[in-house]
């Protein structure tokens, strides 16, 4: 054994730099529960086998260098992911390619970096028009690259500088379903394979002349799908999963298609016929995946579904295949929420939609599926969960409690709209998809651990102080008033939604009334502790719109009337703001059929008259989103209008729009395309939080002069939902997103440079994480001062919980084998 002693050499997730304390937060924590949404094109690097990246279909980019201990997300203006999104890494740890998404024009385009992946610049684009499907590139070159289009495949030798056409299919070669490539092998030998449905290109030349290899011995209607090869000495050998050729084109993804064949398939490079090898394979599974390292013959893995996730592994060429992600009881899966008999069953995740082993280690394996991301480092044996605080997780072969807290890791992919402290310990977060979390130790921990919430989502949830109850909106549909969600789907008539009511801090929920439709919003009153307002949304059967009862004492004996609706709307109510003077302040939002109706705005409503005053301009007709009171003036004359820019024959620009006078009057102040909400800083007037569907959030501390100035912040997700505050701590700043989750910021908060002196101040309770190189076989023990060590110790990497105010040292003592 040899010891040394390290003083400590850091990187930290955060922030890769100390930072000074600034007006807006410059460090943004993931704070919300993990996990949720659809991950996609897990990849693992082969120069450092504990780093592997995903995305999703909300944008994220995720990377961990920990093997799915913690992740940072790569900021949106370097990478917007989408499902065909997969790093493609090569022979230099810096250099890497991906396909990126155009949040403007569509489609996806080919980007490269060369600092590891931490900043990205775009390349040559050989479709000319952002219609790239795959980019693979050769993991033992930094300049040879293959890029395909629907019907082309083109090449690069020089890292993207340039192209060339090396292929073209026809609707007679590939059936109509143009390029679907379901993998590719570099040899380092100058041989490249790249397999399609309609048979494997290969190059035998570095990429000079590429030829189309047609497969033999599938069963008939069977096209590749899914391929895979490793290399031992002078064999090469293929794997493949096929599946009914009706199902399968250029850019499909795994939640496309129904596949009814699910047979694996094997052969050598200088054999012509694949060979059959489903020994071992259930009826009822349906693969998608197949992955070996690549310097392993032997060892394969098979991922996709059979009502719940599976996986399948062959140690003997083929010749029989086991199942070894074994959910019933978890038998060998270290949970975390999701789990048999978990807050999530194993239904939830339902099939794995990515999957990756490490290509020069048989035993590492990563997969994800609808909602999470489940590690391997022994071949499949055991398994752990990767979404939670590794403290957190349960033990392998346990029932998966419910109600248990959780911890963010930064792995975030759920839509989150409003985060509510009830008191200075007790929080509830709406969520699309996950209905809602709680929190019992100030939202740094989430739970579960309610009932009487059964909808998909969670919108709105306000407090009547006068009996410290809660009241929530609730729908069966998601995504309310985002692109999505603008159509007649809005009015279906299996759309479900109540008002709920708890009066134990979010712990039970009980009906207040059902609707039977979305409920969107609900907005008590200031002066009538008795009286609650509710969007309802529907557009076609009359229950859309405002909805009023004045004895919601009453619980669910409460009466509910609806007001008349306001001008020129049709059923798309949002916001709703009680005044101090009674009257009520509603958002109207947008409707599509199939263009955007002239529906939208702004209207005030007058309960002494029973009448509705029209406030919009002619720019709110067709997408409004949020209106916002200015918390200080107290005539609450002064309100904000946040409009999306909507298209087609009824496009009308977006922006953001203010008036002093209560809607007579009205000036844009800030020039976005799609601004979602605003929300003023309670602590300071002059300061305003913008956030926007495409370029982020967005910071101004002159929001009261003529003219306020903007500043895109350092926000790294694009789509932040809104911003509040913490009423029992003024220097924190919470974000909901679309697709994100829930981040939290603090104004005067940076992160401490370990073992160097000086008057840095840090924020109490605030996480970070340190790291140093990992190496095989060595243990790690830490030393904090300043702070708490809150988990890691023994590992190469630790979360610290620092002190207020700490000057904090970390030292490391690593003991290597």
């Amino acid at each position: 054994m040899k010891m040394k002693k390290i003083l400590f050499s850091f990187f930290l997730y955060l922030s890769s730099i100390a930072l000074f304390a600034q007006n807006y937060p410059q460090i943004w924590e993931a704070r919300g529960i993990g996990g949720g949404g659809a991950w996609f094109g897990v990849s693992i690097n082969p120069q450092n086998d504990n780093e592997f990246c995903l995305g999703t279909d909300m944008t994220g980019l995720y990377r961990t260098d920990n093997f799915g201990l913690s992740y940072e997300m790569v900021h949106f203006e370097e990478v917007r992911a989408n499902p065909l999104s997969v790093v493609q890494y090569t022979n230099d740890p810096l250099v890497r390619y991906i396909l990126s998404s155009d949040p403007v024009n569509g489609g996806h385009f080919p980007k490269k970096s060369i600092d590891g992946g931490i900043t990205w610049s775009t390349i040559t684009d050989p479709t000319g028009d952002n219609s790239a499907y795959h980019l693979l590139a050769n993991p033992y070159n930094t300049n040879e690259l293959i890029i395909t289009d629907y019907w082309n495949l083109y090449f690069s030798n020089d890292g993207g500088s340039t192209f060339s056409l090396k292929y073209t299919t026809n609707s007679t070669e590939s059936a109509g379903a143009g390029i679907h490539v379901g993998g590719a092998f570099w040899d380092n030998n100058n041989n490249i394979y790249i397999a399609t449905t309609f048979g494997i290109i290969t190059s035998t030349n570095g990429g000079t002349t590429f030829s189309l290899s047609a497969p033999t011995g599938f069963g008939a209607g069977e096209v590749l799908l899914s391929f895979a090869a490793a290399k031992e000495g002078t064999e090469t050998k293929f794997w493949c999963v096929t599946a009914s050729a009706g199902d399968i084109y250029a850019g499909v993804v795994p939640y496309d298609f129904s596949n009814q064949v699910s047979k694996i398939y094997t052969k050598k490079s200088n054999q012509s016929n694949w060979t059959l090898k489903n020994t071992g394979v259930q009826s009822a599974d349906m693969l998608y995946f197949i992955r070996c390292a690549v310097n392993d013959t032997s060892i394969a893995y098979v991922g996709g579904g059979n009502s719940n996730p599976i996986v399948l592994k062959t140690s003997n060429g083929g010749n029989s295949w086991s199942h070894i992600f074994l959910s019933a009881n978890n038998q060998n899966i270290a949970t975390g929420y999701c789990g048999q008999n978990g807050d999530f069953a194993w239904g939830w995740a339902e099939l794995v939609l990515t999957m990756d082993v490490a290509p020069n280690n048989a035993n590492k394996i990563v997969i994800a599926d609808y909602g999470f991301v489940h590690t391997s480092t022994n071949g499949g044996i055991t398994w752990q969960q990767a979404y939670n605080d590794a403290a957190d997780q349960n033990a392998v072969g346990s029932i998966t409690p419910k109600g248990s807290d959780y911890h963010s890791i930064g792995l975030e992919n759920t839509s989150s709209w409003q985060i509510f402290w009830i008191d200075s310990l007790n929080t509830w977060t709406c969520y699309s998809d996950i209905r809602g979390i709680r929190s019992n130790d100030g939202a740094y921990s989430h739970n579960f651990n309610y009932t009487g919430q059964p909808y998909n989502s969670s919108y709105r949830v306000v407090k009547n102080i006068a009996n410290n109850t809660l009241y929530l909106a609730t729908s069966s549909v998601h995504d309310l008033y985002e692109s999505t969600r603008l159509g007649s789907a809005l009015d279906a008539t299996a759309n479900t939604g109540e008002v709920l009511y708890s009066s134990n801090n979010g712990a039970t929920w009980q009906t207040l009334h059902n609707f039977s439709d979305i409920v969107a919003w609900v907005a008590t009153n200031p002066n009538n502790s008795n009286q609650l307002y509710a969007s309802v949304v529907n557009s076609v059967n009359g229950n859309g719109g405002v909805w009023v009862s004045n004895n919601i004492n009453l619980g669910a004996s409460s009466t509910w009337s609806k007001l008349p609706n306001p001008p020129n709307t049709q059923g798309r109510p949002f916001n709703i703001i009680v005044l101090n003077d009674d009257k009520v302040l509603v958002s109207y939002s947008a409707r599509r059929n199939p263009d955007f109706t002239s529906s939208s705005g702004i209207f005030l409503y007058d309960p002494v008259s029973n009448t509705w005053q029209d406030k919009s301009t002619s720019v709110m007709r067709y997408w409004t989103r949020d209106v916002v009171i200015d918390p200080f003036d107290t005539l609450q004359n002064t309100w904000y209008a946040c409009v999306y820019k909507s298209w087609g024959t009824t496009s009308g620009p977006g922006g953001l729009f203010k008036t002093t006078d209560r809607g007579t009057t009205w000036t844009e102040i800030g020039a976005f395309e799609y601004v979602g909400s605003a929300s003023i800083n309670p602590n300071n007037s002059n300061q305003m939080y913008v956030c926007t569907e495409t370029e982020g959030l967005w910071f101004s501390e002159n929001i009261n002069d003529t003219n306020p100035t903007f500043t895109q912040t350092n926000y790294p997700f694009h789509h932040p939902q809104r911003v509040f505050f913490n009423p029992y701590k003024e220097t924190e700043v919470w974000v909901t997103n679309f697709g994100n989750g829930l981040r939290v910021g603090n104004i005067d908060c940076i992160a401490p440079e370990p073992a160097i002196s000086g008057n840095s101040s840090v924020c109490a309770n605030q996480f970070y994480t340190y790291q140093v190189a990992a190496v095989s076989g060595a243990t790690y023990n830490w030393t904090v001062s300043g702070g708490t060590i809150q988990s890691g110790q023994g590992t190469n990497t630790i979360e610290v919980l620092w002190n207020n105010g700490a000057v904090g040292t970390v030292q490391i003592q690593q003991n290597n084998p």
